[in-house]
């Protein structure tokens, strides 16, 4: 039987850069953060923002393709920062197969977003 609780999922934080044509997702997690709910957190919300940027590409006659960076913040990785590493790679394989890119700063008292894009 398929999962329709995915279908609710989505990141907290999404900031999108016209400019740039990058969009940047951003997850808020615990101490314990599980891998398979936010990945799916980051694969549900850009299945839908592709499907939003489809929908203006045709009403606008235009072909606007996002690249995404996806950011898991949670205190769970503080621990391997030090300070030379701003920045931990703590990429996933989602349900799929397919292995999607993630980044963390651990969960920082601020963010410099220009070290994260």
């Amino acid at each position: 039987m398929a999962n329709h609780s995915f279908i609710h999922k989505g990141c907290d934080y999404c900031l999108i850069i016209p400019s740039q044509e990058q969009i940047i997702l951003f997850e808020l997690k615990s101490m314990k953060p599980k891998v398979k709910d936010y990945v799916d957190q980051f694969k549900a919300s850009e299945i839908f923002i592709n499907y939003c940027n489809n929908l203006s590409n045709y009403k606008n006659c235009t072909l606007t393709n996002y690249t995404y960076k996806r950011i898991l913040l949670s205190p769970k990785y503080n621990v391997g920062l030090t300070g030379n590493i701003k920045v931990i790679d703590i990429s996933k394989t989602d349900s799929c197969g397919t292995t999607i890119s993630i980044k963390t700063p651990g969960f920082p008292s601020r963010i410099r977003l220009e070290k994260l894009i």
